[in-house]
């Protein structure tokens, strides 16, 4: 099975404002339209699950890079719970690109 990355190690998730890196947020990873968590890796080849959910840095960066073969739910809380954005449809070749404009997570 091939991994593609999902999101670097170094990418910075914002807050709703664009203006702040979602210090100590939450990123969880579910089955595409479902609630049911899935299953991501820390390396391309798949071999090391992640933890899911994963707390951001204070940066609001990412502890890994998270790998995977399928299509995603994605949803980010702030340090307090409160949702920052919920997106479907997150694969390796959209991740990035439908989550973001040229700083972080902004548009969500």
């Amino acid at each position: 099975m091939a991994f593609s990355r999902l999101f670097p190690a170094d990418y910075v998730f914002q807050t709703l404002d664009g203006q702040d890196p979602a210090a100590a947020g939450v990123i969880y990873f579910y089955d595409n339209n479902t609630n049911d968590l899935s299953t991501v890796y820390t390396d391309v080849a798949g071999g090391t699950p992640s933890s899911n959910p994963l707390t951001l840095g204070s940066d609001g960066r990412l502890p890994n890079a998270v790998f995977t073969s399928a299509t995603h739910r994605v949803k980010l809380l702030d340090s307090l719970g409160a949702q920052i954005f919920q997106k479907d449809d997150i694969t390796a070749a959209t991740g990035l690109g439908s989550l973001s404009a040229s700083s972080g997570s902004s548009l969500i």
